[in-house]
């Protein structure tokens, strides 16, 4: 499993390849707007991804995927916008989580928003 460090984002200019093409077909399959993207269009956005991952310490190739599957539920920015004030709090943690710690609480949190979204969540 490939795992890259924050402080080592500036000295790769791009993701591997492989894990590009495979993050692309991962994304195409469950989420209808990557389909409709063209190749580099889908490729630029998955680099963007990867380096604003690495940003927060979510590095290895499954973390970016999460990462990406959040990005295509809640939208490009979803890391910043002001609409999601519970993703920034968690993603800038000052605790020591490492990345797949973070990336997984992140997607919980996730799918609690989604679910209270759509008025599922469990009543007590």
């Amino acid at each position: 499993m490939l795992q890259i460090r924050t402080e080592q984002v500036p000295a790769l200019s791009t993701p591997p390849v492989e894990f590009r093409r495979q993050a692309a077909a991962h994304v195409r399959r469950h989420f209808p707007e990557a389909g409709a993207m063209d190749e580099v269009a889908l490729d630029e956005l998955i680099i963007g991804a990867c380096v604003r991952a690495a940003g927060y310490g979510i590095s290895t190739q499954q973390d970016v995927c999460k990462y990406l599957n959040l990005m295509f539920t809640f939208g490009r920015n979803f890391d910043t916008d002001p609409a999601l004030p519970w993703v920034t709090p968690l993603l800038r943690s000052k605790s020591k989580a490492q990345g797949t710690l973070r990336i997984n609480r992140l997607c919980r949190q996730a799918l609690e928003h989604i679910e209270h979204a759509r008025g599922l969540e469990a009543t007590p």
